[in-house]
């Protein structure tokens, strides 16, 4: 079945609703989102403070807006 976060969000306060099939995307969401000490990539060419939660979404930002 769906593997699902049990996690707070970080942004709302309330229990994360996300699910995944696969246990890498489960690890990966965990990572990104929950892991507060890490670095979150920002884009050096928004005027105002824009970060991501992955590498990969920053490089698509890049793609599709500058």
């Amino acid at each position: 079945g769906p593997l699902r976060c049990d996690k707070i969000n970080p942004t709302t306060g309330k229990p994360c609703i996300s699910t995944f099939s696969r246990p890498y995307d489960l690890t990966r969401h965990n990572n990104t989102i929950h892991n507060s000490q890490k670095q979150r990539p920002r884009c050096k060419l928004c005027t105002k403070e824009k970060t991501f939660s992955r590498q990969d979404a920053l490089m698509r930002h890049y793609r599709q807006h500058h």
